[in-house]
């Protein structure tokens, strides 16, 4: 294993996960166990959502998608990165919030 900064991961790492950490990406969860996600910063929803290895049979589609900007608030497992920086769920949120600014009175 292997440490490095968060604004150096790829599409196609491995990241580790474990409780604390916030997501700085997009991914599927590989491997884990308990994991239970706070998505309200993203999402809204005040429940924690348990998310499901997507190599363990019949998933619904979101039980094992990771959303970049929400927290780990137990288990811990591996995940695959499928997006990065501008191109996450919260990276597209962000720019359409800026998009969506009404001009100033100086502008």
């Amino acid at each position: 294993m292997k440490h490095i900064d968060s604004k150096q991961l790829l599409v196609g790492d491995i990241l580790h996960i474990q409780i604390g950490d916030v997501m700085p990406v997009d991914g599927i969860l590989m491997e884990g166990s308990e994991i239970q996600m706070d998505e309200s910063s993203v999402t809204g929803e005040s429940d924690h959502i348990n998310k499901i290895p997507a190599l363990h049979g019949e998933v619904q589609s979101t039980s094992s998608f990771m959303i970049s900007g929400s927290k780990v608030m137990d288990g811990s497992g591996l995940m695959l990165i499928c997006a990065v920086g501008p191109n996450t769920q919260l990276g597209k949120l962000r720019e359409k919030l800026q998009d969506e600014r009404p001009p100033t009175p100086l502008q």
